[in-house]
């Protein structure tokens, strides 16, 4: 094999509270928790790919009924961790919203994304991004302690 490997497309994946990961593609099962079921954070994804659509979860059913007594536990000290298999919906997106969000998931950073890089210096690199492929670079640019990726 030759020693520079082609890198997968990946997802931008941007969720609530300045998550922000690269996922290698769309899964079609993801492990997941009760409460991040009760909280809805599945389908609040929002899963960027390179062919320009934006995938969001619109089933993601656990292996058991969450009523009021699981729903109540999950946030409590109940909180198991199960498969659940994913449907989706797409629909076209412009590269200025999916800059938008991630310069949104930026500002909203605990230290997860800049951890190596200051916000103004990540920020610019996405600005500054000219197609998908640039933003995805950037990020994995950002994920790593000296300026190469």
């Amino acid at each position: 094999m030759s020693s520079v490997a082609k890198r997968e497309e990946s997802i931008v994946v941007v969720g609530p509270e300045g998550m922000l990961e690269l996922w290698p593609n769309l899964p079609e099962t993801t492990r997941t928790s009760a409460y991040a079921m009760v909280k809805g954070v599945l389908p609040a994804l929002r899963l960027y790919q390179g062919d320009g659509n934006v995938s969001r979860v619109r089933e993601a059913n656990p292996p058991f009924q969450l009523g009021p007594i699981r729903r109540l536990l999950a946030r409590t000290v109940y909180n198991p961790r199960f498969e659940v298999r994913l449907t989706y919906e797409q629909q076209p997106y412009e590269l200025a919203d999916l800059k938008d969000q991630i310069l949104a998931a930026i500002a909203l950073d605990d230290d997860i994304i800049t951890q190596f890089h200051d916000a103004a210096t990540i920020s610019g690199w996405i600005r500054d991004a000219s197609s998908f492929r640039e933003i995805v670079a950037a990020l994995r640019r950002a994920e790593h302690e000296d300026d190469e990726a």
